[in-house]
């Protein structure tokens, strides 16, 4: 009798967690499918493997049209992540482009100005600039003096009245004059901004004053600059920034930190993107998929696959609804939706329209875009100017 009513129970239980798969099976797909849509394909590889382990049908084809949606979400998160670089990696490459051209224009100046003499000018900075002959660098004045012997191995521009160089494969600073100020015993050094400037042996950084008196101690796998009285350090993967005294005013959690830009940082935490002040409060939360720095009050940020911009409140001026956005460029905004481009303002009020197949950033006043496989040159009210189709 007993054995008879174990048994009745037993099967009861087993009916009733076969009716319950189907629904916890249903909940964890329908979860997946939603997240996939919305663009959080990590979150719905999640639930996909929830239905799969813990509530999966016994039907095989169900099974594998949850295995095939959980490789579409792999395959996605790579493509993202893809996406994510090639985004950075063109955006680097733009800016180095433009600093290139001012670059060559300078040079072609100083060229023009002193000569053949030297096989490369750097910028003035503080009235000197450093030049380099047969593998050797030194410093001239506008007027072409050479006022620091071409001895150095690398030289740096000048900053707060101190010039970073190298001699014999280590790193110090001299003044104006070319007096060896700090000792050539370093592995590198950076400008000095703020009275000090980071320093770096034996694979540890740290800050020294003028003096070349250590202010604080070199612990840190990494050390920006600082500015306004904060600096971002990295120790053991994690970020954070330190006052002068080498204080931590922010601690080191962050997965990423960004300098300080308009009051804010750039804050990396579990792959998610927000903005810090100088306290380490959180002004704008850890939700986006990519951030930039604030300039002008506006930063660019992605979420779920799309792009826009928002203001230091994290209001959204220009809405996150495009497959790409570019920087603030001479005022207009480059941006990409269903595979055309075309250009906003910083209020997100279309200017140019969005019909050309490929398209730069403006620059004095023009800027290059692809229409039906022929590149051509458009003002800023869309009208070709330059190699016009």
């Amino acid at each position: 009798m007993k054995k008879s009513v174990l048994l009745l129970i037993f099967s009861l239980l087993f009916v009733c967690v076969q009716a319950q798969q189907p629904d916890c099976y249903n909940l964890y797909r329908n979860k997946g499918i939603a997240a996939y849509n919305a663009g959080n394909y990590a979150k719905a590889k999640e639930y996909f493997a929830e239905a799969l382990s813990n509530c999966a049908s016994s039907e095989a084809p169900v099974n594998n049209d949850i295995s095939s949606r959980i490789k579409q979400c792999e395959e996605k998160i790579i493509e993202v992540d893809r996406e994510k670089k090639r985004f950075v990696r063109e955006k680097m490459e733009r800016e180095a482009a433009k600093k290139e051209e001012q670059h060559r224009k300078e040079q072609e100046e100083y060229k023009r100005k002193f000569g053949k003499k030297y096989e490369y000018v750097g910028s003035f900075y503080e009235g000197l600039a450093h030049v380099e002959l047969n593998g050797k660098c030194g410093f001239i004045d506008k007027t072409g003096k050479e006022i620091i012997p071409l001895k150095y191995e690398r030289a740096e521009s000048f900053s707060e009245g101190f010039a970073r160089v190298e001699l014999n494969g280590k790193c110090g600073y001299i003044d104006k004059t070319g007096k060896e100020i700090i000792p050539f015993k370093y592995d590198n050094v950076g400008i000095f901004l703020e009275g000090l400037a980071c320093v770096k042996l034996n694979g540890k950084c740290g800050y020294i004053d003028k003096t070349s008196k250590v202010i604080i101690p070199l612990k840190y796998d990494y050390a920006g600059y600082f500015s306004k009285g904060l600096a971002d350090v990295t120790l053991n993967g994690k970020y954070g920034f330190i006052d002068k005294t080498g204080k931590e005013i922010i601690p080191l959690k962050y997965d990423y930190a960004g300098s300080f830009s308009e009051g804010l940082a750039i804050v990396e935490l579990n792959g998610k993107y927000g903005y810090i002040d100088r306290t380490g409060k959180e002004l704008i939360p850890l939700k986006y998929d990519y951030a930039a720095s604030f300039s002008k009050g506006l930063a660019l940020v992605k979420l779920n696959d799309k792009w826009g911009y928002i203001d230091k409140t994290g209001k959204e001026i220009i809405p996150l609804k495009y497959d790409y956005a570019g920087g603030v460029s001479e005022g207009l905004v480059l941006i990409k939706l269903n595979d055309k481009c075309g250009y906003i303002d910083k209020t997100g009020k279309e200017i140019i329209p969005l019909k050309y197949d490929f398209a730069l950033d403006f620059s004095e006043g023009l800027a290059e875009v692809k229409l039906n496989g022929k590149w051509f040159y458009i003002d800023k009210t869309g009208k070709c100017v330059k190699d016009c189709p």
